[in-house]
């Protein structure tokens, strides 16, 4: 009985001090710059997410992700390829020193507080292919100054541009069956 509870108790400290980790694959790219990804719930395509589990909007571990970051549309590991098709939440979040981001058309959903406090971003191209962005996914992104919504968008979260205090710019595409930014009055319904 007491060899059963010394057992628990070092696997419980074990698992309390291990720092989780939120991806299962890390690749780098030819650029020199590791980006981390989630196998989607499909187990045949990738979410950019971040590199651990400790990371909170309050966090500021953000530095994993710096500079200017190219997120491909496919990605190969072992034997196979992976399409890359959503930014997962948090996957960003507060990553302060990432200057540009882009994302290619394969990319359909951006989660929830994705960006939230990429103060550095000045720079960010949606992709054609993108179909959701989730609530706060680019709260506090400071930096950020226009804003071209694609046309395959279909769904918006809730404040997903709050406190973006530079931003003066929201076009939505002319053929976008959704969202539009009538007569240039920058409004999404």
């Amino acid at each position: 009985m007491k060899l059963k509870s010394i057992t628990i108790s070092i696997i419980s400290l074990m698992l309390f001090c291990h720092k989780a980790l939120a991806y299962n694959i890390a690749v780098t790219n030819s650029d020199g710059k590791t980006i981390y990804y989630s196998y989607a719930r499909d187990g045949v395509s990738l979410n950019v997410t971040n590199y651990n589990r400790t990371n909170s909007l309050t966090s500021v571990e953000g530095s994993a992700y710096t500079g200017d970051i190219v997120i491909p549309a496919e990605v190969s590991y072992g034997s196979k390829t992976y399409p890359v098709v959503g930014i997962t939440k948090d996957a960003f979040v507060n990553c302060s020193s990432m200057t540009s981001l882009s994302l290619p058309n394969s990319i359909e959903f951006i989660g929830e507080y994705a960006f939230y406090g990429c103060t550095g971003l000045s720079s960010f191209s949606f992709p054609e292919g993108l179909k959701q962005i989730d609530s706060g996914a680019f709260f506090r992104c400071t930096g950020l100054t226009s804003v071209d919504l694609p046309s395959s968008l279909e769904k918006v979260g809730s404040n997903i541009f709050s406190l973006c205090s530079s931003l003066e710019r929201l076009t939505v595409a002319d053929d976008n069956p959704v969202y539009d930014s009538r007569e240039n009055c920058n409004a999404i319904p």
